[in-house]
């Protein structure tokens, strides 16, 4: 999408309900937040963006899909009692100045 020049982008939008093709970028923000919080249905959210963004619309797809894949990783780095274990040892080595100096 970065390729494509914006003047073209604007003229092959088109006015999508009350949506200016000026103001899509901050509506699929404002999608993706209710999206992401569960206020947006996945078909509703694909739809809407297909109808704004066309073609282009597959990078709002695969952010989400990012997104999401990024907080289940963390929520389970975070969860697991051996990463609990691991980070409190390292804040005592830390704080007493017995860190590794080879990384």
């Amino acid at each position: 999408m970065s390729n494509v020049p914006k003047e073209m982008l604007l003229v092959c939008c088109e006015r999508v309900g009350s949506v200016e093709p000026a103001n899509y970028y901050c509506t699929m923000l404002e999608m993706v937040r209710g999206y992401l919080d569960g206020n947006i249905e996945t078909t509703q959210y694909e739809e809407q963006l297909r109808e704004m963004y066309g073609i282009y619309a597959y990078v709002g797809f695969t952010f989400d899909k990012l997104v999401q894949n990024i907080v289940r990783q963390v929520s389970c780095f975070y969860a697991s009692l051996s990463v609990c274990l691991l980070r409190e040892m390292y804040g005592i080595y830390a704080y007493f100045g017995f860190t590794c100096s080879r990384w």
